[in-house]
């Protein structure tokens, strides 16, 4: 689970169990999900403790143990072994899964009231935990390195305030990021012991952070006066701002997708934009018949299936458009390229006036090119666009607004 205020709540006592939809077999709220990395399966953690995997292709599912008396808080697929996951929960332990065998293969003590976050490094040799409400000798919550193999404790980051979110770097395996509910973002280097670049300060409380594909930027929710930011910075730069910003009521959850696009939850609604996350292009709504449920997880697959968990085990995953913004700082061959490597429908945004001056490469991919008459005429004459057998390339006029 990723929302701060929710993690109190569950701490408190003061989530009741809820009962779920008849064909789910009255499971609780799902508070976590993370797809395998072939993204075929689910692992989704409960309210109340229970853990299932979702076979998605089959729709066949296994329950996975049940922590007694408590509400599972994070859930992580080993980045290598497709039958291991890591659980974190409210609990002194963290907790290896071998779904195979249904049976914990691994476990640590991690001496706090609360595993609020667990997840691998890039190469499963390291594993980081949150450990908040401490009641050792460290004076305040921390987050922990433990050895995967042995699980012994490597080091420990120690934090002013409640941690709300631990997060690996996607490419190198001794860098992650911490974020806390007094707005202070941490990145640290397990080699060095130490933080690798100087924190970002928010004016309010953090709930999450996600790293993009490669590791250069980071997407932060955090609260703000009259409502909640998501704000997109860029790690290697140290300037004071971010680059990009998202007016959110609140309730939120992030997930980036390989390509780039962001996913960005809002109380009942999720939103989806283009592949820079420099607009919202779609929004859906997670419900039932009688009502809208709160989403309380998100998590993009490897294949572009974006799956979205919240309350009264309400669960959907499905693929989304890809949406790109073309104009004249684009690279549309590249575009092209992203576009044919996938199997969604593409949605091409054409934005300004940009010049052609090299042949494209060839569609094989499906996509829709948005734009005004001329702008399409141009496009259309200009003789660089070709289709392979299997493509699917269509034009669509952009509705023009009265008073535009």
């Amino acid at each position: 689970m990723r929302k701060l205020w929710i993690v109190w709540l569950v701490l408190l006592g003061i989530l009741s169990p809820v009962s779920g939809q008849e064909e789910s077999q009255n499971w609780a709220d799902i508070i976590a999900l993370d797809w395998d990395r072939a993204g075929n399966r689910l692992a989704i953690g409960y309210e109340g403790g229970a853990i299932k995997i979702l076979d998605t292709q089959s729709g066949n599912s296994i329950n996975i143990g049940q922590l007694a008396e408590t509400s599972v808080l994070s859930i992580d697929w080993h980045p290598m072994d497709d039958n291991l996951i890591a659980v974190g929960a409210i609990s002194i332990y963290y907790r290896i899964y071998d779904i195979t065998q249904n049976e914990i293969v691994g476990h640590a003590e991690v001496r706090s009231t609360s595993v609020s976050s667990v997840s691998w490094n890039v190469d499963g040799t390291l594993i980081a935990t949150a450990a908040n409400w401490v009641r050792d000798i460290f004076a305040e919550p921390r987050v922990d390195i433990w050895d995967a193999t042995t699980h012994e404790l490597v080091t420990s980051f120690q934090h002013s305030g409640f941690i709300t979110d631990v997060q690996w770097h996607p490419t190198d395996p001794f860098k992650l990021v911490s974020t806390t509910d007094k707005g202070d973002i941490r990145f640290w280097d397990v080699n060095l012991s130490d933080e690798y670049r100087p924190a970002i300060s928010i004016d309010s409380g953090s709930g999450h952070a996600l790293w993009n594909h490669d590791g250069s930027q980071i997407a932060i929710s955090q609260g703000a006066t009259g409502g909640c930011l998501v704000s997109v910075w860029d790690v290697d730069e140290l300037e004071e701002t971010p680059s990009q910003q998202f007016e959110i009521k609140c309730y939120i959850n992030l997930a980036w997708k390989n390509d780039g696009t962001l996913a960005i939850s809002e109380e009942s609604t999720y939103h989806i934009t283009d592949v820079e996350a420099r607009e919202i292009f779609e929004t859906g709504e997670l419900t039932l018949p009688d009502g809208p449920e709160y989403v309380n997880a998100l998590d993009w697959s490897v294949n572009g299936d974006l799956a979205v968990g919240g309350t009264d085990d309400t669960l959907v995953y499905f693929k989304p458009n890809t949406y790109y913004i073309v104009d004249e700082a684009s690279d549309l061959a590249r575009f092209i390229n992203m576009a044919n490597a996938n199997t969604s429908m593409n949605i091409f945004d054409l934005r300004g006036d940009f010049e052609l001056t090299e042949a494209l490469p060839q569609i094989t991919g499906k996509i829709t090119i948005i734009g005004d008459e001329a702008q399409l005429t141009t496009l259309r004459e200009s003789g660089m666009l070709s289709v392979a057998d299997g493509g699917q390339l269509s034009f669509e006029i952009r509705e023009i607004t009265q008073g535009a």
